[in-house]
């Protein structure tokens, strides 16, 4: 079964955290090296996963952590949703 790149995209939070099965991995990897859209999608998800990382730790920390996290995963979460064409 051939995979769509809105399934590919799908996979792209995991792939970024390295969350992905190995086998799975590779096969985004092709895919990305091979679809110029995907690509941009996950350069421009890898770098807000970076901002995100770099910026959280000085927003707070101690009680407000598990906040922050939970706000994060909420980000994650919509970036790995399509998006409607225009």
């Amino acid at each position: 079964m051939r995979w769509s790149c809105r399934q590919y995209r799908g996979l792209l939070p995991g792939y970024i955290e390295r969350e992905l099965a190995p086998k799975q991995r590779e096969r985004v990897s092709r895919h990305l090296n091979t679809c110029v859209e995907c690509y941009a999608a996950y350069t421009a998800q890898r770098q807000i996963v970076r901002e995100l990382k770099a910026g959280l730790p000085r927003l707070g920390s101690g009680s407000h952590a598990p906040r922050l996290d939970r706000i994060r995963a909420a980000v994650m979460t919509e970036l790995a949703e399509p998006r409607p064409q225009p």
